[in-house]
């Protein structure tokens, strides 16, 4: 609900800031256990502006 508040507040998808979380075994992107779409979790986020996340496959 707060992205929607956001967005009609005129925020752009590239200034709202989201966390994604998945299990993470190595923390380290070798394992590839916590990827979202052709990211992970441990390497590329888990912070994630908005704008990304519409991208990925699998984030919301």
């Amino acid at each position: 609900f707060v992205i929607i508040e956001l967005e009609e507040k005129k925020y752009k998808p590239e200034n709202i800031f989201l966390s994604l979380e998945r299990r993470m075994e190595c923390g380290v992107g070798k394992c590839n256990h916590c990827h979202i779409g052709n990211k992970l979790a441990c390497v590329d986020g888990p912070v994630f502006s908005l704008w990304e996340i519409k991208n990925l496959k699998e984030a919301i």
